[in-house]
């Protein structure tokens, strides 16, 4: 009996280490109904300044004045992330056209986007820049 209890007070603290639940909403952001957001590179990624576009649809019908962040992570710990502001092209499609991919490795790339009605919306992309 001792044992089990012994046994049972070291298993209750390895129960409560779990990552946190990946559809629990924690840091992510559902689109509202309709609008999709996605992300291009027009040229293939390099170290150095790179063009992005962010594509925001309604439907068929593209999105006018929304504010688009667009932010880089690296996949590994330790890299501050590269965040820009886009800037509307035509309704529907705004560009980062220097955006800094500074280091080569595993990216993942993040559109944060505010509708002109407050909505919000995003959409992920992972890249790969090769090294030099």
């Amino acid at each position: 009996m001792k044992r089990l209890v012994l046994m049972l007070l070291l298993c209750a603290p390895l129960s409560a280490c779990r990552p946190p639940e990946a559809a629990s909403g924690a840091g992510s952001v559902q689109n509202p109904p309709g609008v999709r957001v996605s992300l291009e590179l027009p040229n293939p990624p390099a170290v150095g300044p790179a063009e992005v576009l962010v594509y925001v649809l309604d439907g068929s019908e593209g999105v006018s004045e929304a504010q688009v962040t667009v932010t880089g992570n690296m996949t590994h710990a330790g890299m501050e992330p590269v965040i820009a502001e886009a800037q509307e092209l035509e309704p529907g499609l705004y560009s980062v056209p220097d955006f800094d991919l500074n280091m080569a490795g595993d990216w993942l790339l993040t559109a944060e986007v505010t509708l002109p009605d407050g909505a919000r919306a995003s959409a992920d992309r992972p890249i790969s820049v090769p090294g030099g």
